[in-house]
């Protein structure tokens, strides 16, 4: 059974955009496949041993960090006087649209590959899933097929919780993991899928 989504918030475009997508990875995986608009902002490596979150920076902002250490420093001090006299409150942690958390160690070449590639890859890019596989690709300009940035070897398996904001998740073996932040109206694509490919998951 194909995805029957037809409540897209995307530009017509952009909508005939998805379509194309969606029908390579139906053409390519022989199974049903929807895609989102993949508009990353940032990942988290915060679980991620052998990274650190910086390295998704570029160069110039390991520069400014380094240079900015010692107005963090003192800052950290104050803000240490302030919760000690109870004058502070905990922040609200939200999750933001474009997040990629990634959990696992770089023993594991799928998550750094996909932290690479996507870092180098050229926007915009697109996300194109099944019950099994994902991909992320980068549209042709003209009628060719999308080029591949990124997609799950056979050891990956693809979970979708399309109720919650990390409506995406990627798990390996080893236990690592990345989940995907999409925006509410990617989520209600991936809802859409879900629900039409219920009884039909492969």
């Amino acid at each position: 059974m194909t995805s029957t989504n037809n409540t897209s918030a995307f530009s017509p475009e952009r909508e005939q955009q998805r379509v194309k997508i969606r029908q390579w990875g139906q053409g390519t995986w022989a199974e049903p496949c929807d895609a989102i608009f993949f508009h990353w902002k940032r990942f988290s490596l915060s679980k991620f041993k052998g990274r650190q979150e910086l390295g998704t920076k570029p160069f110039w902002f390991r520069i400014v960090w380094v240079l900015a250490l010692p107005v963090l420093l003192i800052y950290g001090w104050i803000r240490q006087g302030l919760d000690d006299a109870g004058l502070t409150k905990e922040p609200e942690t939200k999750t933001t649209p474009g997040l990629i958390s990634v959990s696992g160690s770089t023993s594991n070449p799928a998550p750094t590959s996909l932290i690479d590639t996507v870092k180098r890859a050229p926007r915009p890019l697109w996300m194109v899933f099944s019950h099994s596989r994902l991909a992320v690709v980068a549209a042709a300009k003209d009628e060719s097929a999308p080029s591949v940035v990124w997609q799950t070897d056979e050891a990956a398996s693809v979970r979708f919780h399309h109720a919650a904001q990390n409506s995406i998740e990627v798990t390996w073996p080893d236990r690592s993991r990345v989940f995907f932040y999409p925006t509410i109206e990617e989520r209600e694509i991936i809802t859409g899928f879900v629900r039409s490919t219920w009884n039909d998951p492969r």
